[in-house]
């Protein structure tokens, strides 16, 4: 599943996980398989978040308080400010706390806790009747208490229980004090569009992102130093994104595209471990085999540790066009909207046209190219 934020692509490792979803406009959906013009990773469809612009219809704001259980709270809001008739600001943010639900004997807090701060900035400016410009500024910091493992060998309250605590620990090769993430996301998105004549206009998509995590796990669910890790990563990525569309009210409709992708990432991963338990939890193994003269399971009752470091690079060209004749739009059970194009998404709103919208399965739209470089 290909995820997307404002129309970028965030399926990057780390970007797309747990993204904190306020004053949104709509999300859009499409079926898969779309990796003619989305890549492979929409090989079962594609999910678009749309958040919410500025507006220069009038000042308005709104705040949201619940409360729950495990000391939940979550508290969002946003104020739009219309400076003018061509120029708004608007401001968003989202705090989401709650306690860990999961139980944990061990040197850790409970786990499957959140601590979520989110905040948002757009700009929209028309300076003039034919251009638009939209940008979106996105900053995200969370700190987890981590993800449950439960031992299916070792008891805790004297009991194996999945669904019960779980004896998860945290040792010092594990840079953090307690187990879970600490994750910090920076983005910047602009869109510009610019209508050329009365059938042509030009779309600009920029994106850039920053992600910086850190994090601890505990694999074997033990308050042993059995299998412990711990991950620190740091990345960015850009994207670049040119679609002239055509349309000039008759029976064809088209856009011609092209994509420059780059991201960038430098990875360090640390498994700690100590013998001893190991040996012990196998202690009849290890007897056999020395029985039998094998020094394979010679004791060694100390800690040891590995750390390894990875970068990976990709870059990505990508150039499309898409042809859009009455007869393919009249296919299949799909809406139309109020500017003509064929709409993917059974609930989407009249006018509200995007890159989604304009795409339906790679099958009807025979004419769509795709070259990856």
């Amino acid at each position: 599943m290909a995820v997307f934020q404002n129309g970028v692509s965030i399926g990057t490792p780390g970007y797309a996980t747990n993204v904190a979803m306020y004053d949104m406009e709509r999300v859009e959906v499409v079926k898969g398989p779309q990796a003619t013009l989305f890549g492979q990773g929409a090989l079962v469809g594609g999910i678009n978040f749309i958040q919410n612009r500025a507006s220069t219809e009038g000042n308005s704001g709104e705040i949201l308080l619940e409360g729950g259980d495990y000391s939940s709270v979550r508290a969002e809001g946003f104020y739009n400010l219309a400076v003018s008739d061509t120029l708004a600001f608007r401001f968003a943010g989202q705090i989401k706390n709650m306690d860990g639900y999961v139980p944990n004997t061990a040197n850790s807090p409970d786990l499957m806790g959140q601590d979520t701060t989110a905040l948002r900035g757009t700009m929209h400016w028309e300076p003039t009747s034919a251009v638009t410009a939209d940008v979106f500024l996105n900053y995200q910091n969370d700190d987890s208490t981590g993800t449950q493992f439960t031992s299916g060998f070792f008891p805790v309250n004297g009991k194996i229980d999945p669904y019960g605590a779980t004896a998860m620990n945290i040792n010092a090769d594990q840079v953090r004090d307690k187990l879970g993430n600490d994750r910090e996301i920076f983005d910047i998105t602009a869109n510009i569009e610019v209508q050329l004549n009365d059938a042509w206009s030009l779309t600009s998509l920029t994106d850039y992102r920053d992600l910086s995590s850190n994090e601890a796990w505990d694999s074997d669910g033990a308050a042993f130093d059995l299998l412990q890790f711990y991950q620190s990563r740091e990345g960015d990525s850009f994207n670049q994104e040119l679609r002239l569309n055509y349309d000039n009210g008759g029976r064809l409709t088209a856009f011609l595209g092209a994509n420059y992708f780059d991201y960038e990432t430098n990875d360090s991963l640390t498994f700690s471990t100590n013998e001893a338990y190991a040996q012990s939890l196998f202690a009849p193994q290890i007897a056999a085999a020395r029985r039998h003269g094998s020094d394979a399971w010679h004791p060694r009752p100390v800690g040891c540790s590995w750390r390894r470091k990875f970068r990976q690079l990709r870059n990505a060209v990508a150039v499309f066009r898409s042809l859009h004749p009455a007869a393919i739009r009249s296919t299949g059970r799909r809406r139309r909207c109020a500017c003509r194009h064929d709409v993917c998404l059974p609930a989407a709103q009249p006018g509200a046209c995007g890159a989604f919208q304009h795409i339906g399965r790679p099958h009807q739209l025979r004419s769509v190219r795709r070259h990856d470089l």
